[in-house]
């Protein structure tokens, strides 16, 4: 978007009125013009004008389906063969840490879905998985995307 325009100058008050001239004698061409008032105060400023708005962006890309819960419990949470999962007995599948149960599908989506934004904070800022790699950011735009499309047990 542009600049909003901007402001004026300081308001004018009119000037006194000017005196008339003296009549022309016979034979003169006109009589000497009189003098214009005097302002007070500065002219009116000039109004800047409004900005032009900009261009509105490109749609994105079809980005296929939404990942499932299915896919996120088996390739991230339980998958021990995955860097940065959530398994092992110290963590959460044998084991409930935090109210997070990844002993089930079932258990681990119950225990997900009820603390979402605490588990969508953790596995970003890389707290958790305690002790393994954080997760990459491609995995975690997948677990971010199927949060954004509505969290289902699918």
């Amino acid at each position: 978007g542009g600049q909003p325009g901007g402001g004026g100058g300081a308001f004018s008050v009119g000037g006194a009125s000017g005196s008339g001239g003296a009549a022309a004698s016979s034979g003169d061409s006109g009589g000497m013009s009189g003098r214009g008032g005097q302002s007070t105060g500065g002219g009116g400023g000039r109004s800047g004008t409004g900005g032009r708005g900009g261009t509105g962006g490109t749609g994105g890309t079809g980005g296929g389906t939404a990942p499932t819960w299915s896919q996120i419990y088996t390739k991230f949470f339980n998958n021990s063969q995955y860097s940065s999962n959530c398994a092992g007995s110290q963590c959460h599948n044998p084991g409930r840490q935090k109210n997070i149960d990844f002993s089930s599908q079932a258990n681990g989506y119950t225990s997900v879905k009820g603390s979402l934004s605490k588990v969508t904070s953790v596995v970003s800022n890389g707290s958790m998985p305690l002790g393994r790699p954080k997760m990459p950011a491609a995995d975690l735009a997948t677990f971010k995307a199927w949060v954004a499309a509505g969290a289902l047990n699918n």
